[in-house]
């Protein structure tokens, strides 16, 4: 994800739900059921996960509706750069360890 869209996903996401705002503000989870990095839309409150598409036999992304089954990246520029791709305005969560803070960094 460029670092241009990046900024702007996470001004967006800390605009919204301000007054005269046009979203709600969806808040990550206070803790962590995973470790490392993910990626959560924030206008959906869904984080990026993985099904079998079975016309092709690949994994395809999709949204999931909790954390413990999204896809859990390494590095913050692998979040980033899966994110990118997707069609709705997301972010990077962080945490350190299992039940852990969970951070918006990016």
């Amino acid at each position: 994800m460029s670092a241009k869209r990046r900024k702007a996903d996470l001004t967006r996401w800390l605009s919204a739900g301000e007054p005269g705002g046009h979203e709600q503000r969806c808040l990550p989870p206070q803790s962590a059921d995973f470790e490392g990095f993910i990626v959560w839309s924030y206008t959906k409150n869904l984080y990026l996960g993985q099904i079998l598409d079975e016309s092709t036999g690949q994994p395809a992304d999709t949204f999931v509706p909790e954390s413990i089954f999204s896809l859990q990246f390494n590095t913050f520029d692998e979040a980033s750069e899966r994110a990118s791709n997707l069609d709705a305005p997301a972010v990077v969560l962080f945490a350190a360890e299992f039940n852990g803070e969970v951070l918006v960094i990016g």
